[in-house]
């Protein structure tokens, strides 16, 4: 008998042969989120009493010998990491490279709980897998190999599913919300958990209310005048807590006076008129957030005919601190049509965007925490004659920074998306066409996950076609506009789940009818 073998039947290489098991996995750089070594190779099990010289009926130790030339069975990506509910695209099947290691002829693949086709065996790290269908599923699901010894890998971390097939489905009547609605938002306006419809309407001055019933339909519609005094034209509308009770309020702004009204909220979704501000000449569009960490909420106006944008903070008893304070980009920025607050430089403070029609252009300014102030950054072309009109933000590309889209009512419509780097800065645009119509006029915008991929998708009115255009972002890249019927002339979209379904519906408010809109989304 060997030494070695001695050894192992007297029992005083046992420590040793215990700790084996510990280093199974020092190779395995992905971090598998389990491995299933009960049913593995029999060799790894120290356990069996049946294994090697030593073995025998149990011997003088009984200790088991580990076999560790077998490599550890791997599963580290999959590539794309995300893929059709269908499991098709075009009608042809999705092929997933599955990268790991210890791949052999054999193997067995379930995503999501079914079982994929192994196409291929490429090398012992590289599969090439037909993903199947999971109709009616989004988000993350989980990927299990299999080796045919039986080991068994399963992470959870590597591949999501999005809706195969995308649609947003007019639902019932349109709802009659005012004469001529120019800006809307969807929130919960009584604290019911069922989201509400509310708008400012051009030609009737007015804020109309719709309370939802958490289906998709609606009850009561409610209207109050923006302003005190007549032909106030509300262009813009924004929702905050102006006075700390827990219930959003709602803040217009009047083209007409060039001012913002505070209406408050009674806590069922019914509004009145509190007090009015004087804000830059001419305001399109307003935005809210509490930027200076007072805990009040502060609002800025586009002023069109200002050429700048009025910052108004915002003071106890629903108040804002007066006069207005004028935000004004540098170089040429003439007739601002829209607005947003985004962090742009991962300060975990927002930044402004403003939307400059008339020298196409977007203007950039950064927050400064200290001096509690916007500070112009620079301006970023749109392109000659472009004519943006509407803006919306988030990471459309899919690399952890915000980026700027804006709409442009050209002869041949488009969106450009700009991306930021991180830093407040915006890159090079891409441009994306969103309409086969010429001057089609794309207007308002809003993103949401419409597809459940994870990134962020673009919706934009469409005034020359009556209805919106749908561009879903796969992979970092924009897709193909879909059309959607709204109605005549729609001016301005809004979204959030209308009907408590986890997926974000939409609202359209279309300025030629006088009527909004709703858009399910239906995505399965």
């Amino acid at each position: 008998m060997t030494t070695l073998k001695r050894l192992l039947l007297s029992g005083a290489l046992l420590p040793l042969a215990l700790a084996l098991p510990l280093q199974c996995n020092k190779e395995n750089p992905g971090g598998m989120d389990s491995q299933d070594m009960t049913g593995g190779n029999p060799s790894d099990d120290l356990s069996n009493p049946g294994g090697g010289d030593g073995g025998g009926g149990g011997g003088d130790g009984g200790a088991g010998t580990m076999d560790l030339n077998t490599p550890d069975l791997l599963l580290l990506g999959v590539s794309p990491a995300v893929g059709p509910s269908t499991g098709m695209i075009g009608g042809s099947p999705v092929i997933l490279d599955i990268s790991g290691g210890n791949f052999v002829a054999g193997m067995q693949v379930r995503i999501g709980g079914q079982m994929a086709t192994v196409e291929q065996v490429v090398s012992s790290t590289l599969m090439k897998v037909r993903l199947p269908a999971m109709l009616g599923t989004k988000g993350l699901v989980a990927v299990e190999v299999r080796h045919p010894d039986t080991r068994t890998v399963t992470r959870s971390d590597l591949f999501r599913y999005y809706y195969g097939n995308v649609a947003l489905t007019a639902q019932g009547a349109k709802l009659d919300i005012g004469t001529q609605p120019w800006a809307i938002a969807i929130a919960e306006l009584n604290n019911n958990n069922k989201q509400d419809v509310i708008a400012v309407n051009r030609s009737s001055n007015n804020l109309g209310v719709a309370l939802g019933n958490g289906d998709g339909t609606f009850g009561m519609v409610g209207n109050v005048n923006t302003s005190m005094m007549g032909g106030a034209r509300p262009t813009g509308l924004v929702l905050g807590d102006m006075n700390k009770d827990g219930f959003l309020d709602a803040i217009a702004c009047n083209e007409g006076p060039s001012s913002v009204s505070v209406l408050l909220n009674n806590q069922t979704g019914v509004f009145a008129r509190n007090n009015e501000y004087a804000v830059g000449s001419t305001p399109q569009a307003v935005v809210g957030a509490d930027l200076n960490a007072d805990t009040m909420f502060d609002v800025l106006t586009a002023n069109s005919g200002g050429n700048n944008a009025s910052l108004l903070y915002g003071a106890a008893g629903a108040a804002f601190t007066t006069p207005a304070t004028s935000v004004t980009p540098g170089g040429a920025a003439q007739n601002p049509s829209s607005l947003s607050l985004v962090d742009l430089n991962k300060d975990n403070k927002p930044d402004l965007v403003l939307v400059n029609q008339l020298t196409n252009n977007i203007s950039v300014f950064l927050w400064n925490d200290t001096t509690k102030a916007f500070e112009w950054k620079a301006n970023y072309q749109t392109g000659v004659n472009t004519n943006p009109r509407g803006v919306t933000v988030g990471d459309f590309i899919g690399d952890g920074n915000v980026d700027v889209a804006v709409s442009l009512s050209t002869a041949a419509p488009q969106i450009l998306i700009l991306p930021g780097d991180g830093t407040g800065a915006l890159g090079a645009g891409m441009l994306h066409a969103v309409s086969g119509t010429m001057n089609d006029a794309p207007l308002g915008m809003a993103s949401a996950d419409f597809d459940g991929d994870g990134l962020p998708d673009i919706v934009t009115t469409l005034s020359g076609s009556n209805g919106v255009a749908l561009v879903l972002t796969r992979n970092k890249t924009p897709q193909p506009a879909s059309f959607i019927l709204t109605g005549k002339n729609p001016q301005a979209v809004a979204v959030g789940d209308l009907n408590a379904d986890g997926k974000p519906d939409v609202a359209v408010a279309n300025t030629g009818d006088n009527q909004v809109t709703i858009l399910l989304n239906t995505s399965q």
